[in-house]
């Protein structure tokens, strides 16, 4: 499986991943983790999974992105 077919993978599963100081992390239910062997694709892909995120070109599912307008403030923002 390649990269971008694990990402799509992922987001299908409503999981998000986000890095911090060199770590990857996984958000999303522990029981899709450990479905057809992603926690080992995950281990895999680790490195450039951190590449792609700390590149700015990860999108994550859905769920997990929030709509930003061109101005950078949300409506419930300008309160």
């Amino acid at each position: 499986m390649n990269l971008a077919e694990l990402v799509a993978l992922l987001n299908d599963r409503s999981i998000a991943l986000s890095a911090r100081n060199g770590e990857l992390l996984v958000h999303g239910k522990k029981q899709a983790l450990n479905q057809n062997g992603l926690l080992e694709l995950l281990r895999q892909h680790k490195a450039a999974l951190i590449d792609l995120i700390d590149s700015g070109t990860y999108v994550g599912p859905r769920s997990a992105a929030v709509d930003v307008p061109p101005n950078l403030i949300r409506s419930e923002e300008r309160r």
